[in-house]
């Protein structure tokens, strides 16, 4: 006999009041990490301002969605679920959320080639060879979701399908006025192009990540920069991966988690709700671990805003003194 899911923690108002309340949060964090980026990121790191601003950008547009915008309530193993955020268009809010991912993969991918290529990669055939391939895939980034989008089956149909692969579903066809939405009756047209995704832009990241630090630690940097620069250069290259690898964690690891739910044909809605609230805290714990791996985010915010060194950061703009963490630029 059906036991429905009466638990609170499973339930639509559960994960709608937890990304609602995170929003709060999110807002005020994400404007500090964009002011800091714009207004406190030193020269030393002009090259790389743009990058790390359009990867908080792309961020902060994924959680919007997550948390204000979509709000998503998903019956995984079955690819179908409610949207009870502020906009009812289902499939724009799948692509737009899908795509932001691979944006802010794409980004991370950008701020390592980036670093490569500043630093070994100028008189390589990498030099000729990086443009018309990082173009190809920034171009990839709003193609890979529009296969499943294309496949979104007739809605009427698919309902009645998708409910009765769920042992127990859910007993409200519509929700807050939202209607049950399949995405796709299968998902291995929607879980293919994001596994797609994340292989190919890991891959390139991983190589271009083992790159750099070979060269820097193993390489022959010393031939083409400073003992000085290539000090401060590994420092920032440490602070860059701390930064990256917590923000891929928040995102890979709900991406693998749905995949393990789908092929073990497993439904149990407190964990995917959980699964969303993971993923909606990769922007802002990604910002706060930038601020304090990056030395001129963590002095300004430590000393400045605690109004300590601040008649020194008027006068000369730098703090008399340093916080203690060893990760820094």
């Amino acid at each position: 006999m059906c036991q429905p899911d009466t638990r609170y923690l499973s339930s639509p108002n559960f994960i709608a009041t937890a990304l609602h309340s995170f929003t709060f949060v999110e807002v005020p964090v994400m404007i500090y990490g964009a002011y800091c980026i714009l207004f406190r990121t030193p020269n030393t790191m002009k090259s790389v301002k743009g990058l790390m601003l359009s990867l908080h950008i792309f961020s902060t547009m994924f959680d919007m969605v997550i948390c204000v915008l979509g709000v998503p309530y998903i019956l995984w193993p079955v690819p179908a679920g409610y949207f009870l955020g502020l906009v009812d268009a289902p499939a724009l809010l799948v692509y737009c959320g899908a795509t932001l991912l691979a944006a802010i993969t794409a980004n991370v991918l950008a701020l390592y080639e980036n670093r490569y290529y500043t630093l070994f990669g100028r008189k390589t055939r990498w030099a000729k060879l990086r443009k018309p391939l990082m173009s190809l895939v920034y171009l990839l980034v709003p193609l890979f979701m529009i296969p499943p989008v294309i496949a979104v089956p007739d809605q009427q149909y698919a309902r009645a399908l998708a409910l009765a692969q769920i042992p127990c579903p859910p007993q409200f066809p519509y929700l807050n006025d939202h209607e049950l939405f399949v995405i796709s009756l299968d998902g291995s047209v929607f879980l293919g192009s994001i596994v797609v995704s994340s292989v190919l832009q890991t891959v390139l990241i991983t190589l271009f990540f083992s790159l750099t630090f070979y060269n820097l630690i193993w390489g022959n940097a010393r031939k083409f920069i400073s003992a000085r620069t290539m000090k401060i250069q590994k420092n920032f290259a440490i602070a860059l991966t701390i930064q990256s690898n917590f923000m891929l964690t928040f995102m890979l690891a709900p991406v693998a988690a749905i995949l393990l739910i789908i092929i073990m044909d497993y439904h149990d809605q407190t964990l995917n709700n959980f699964v969303f609230i993971v993923l909606s805290f990769h922007g802002v714990g990604a910002t706060i671990v930038m601020i304090l791996v990056h030395k001129p985010y963590r002095e300004f915010t430590f000393y400045y805003l605690c109004n300590k060194g601040e008649k020194k950061w008027k006068t000369t703009g730098q703090f008399s003194t340093a916080p203690s963490l060893n990760v820094v630029f």
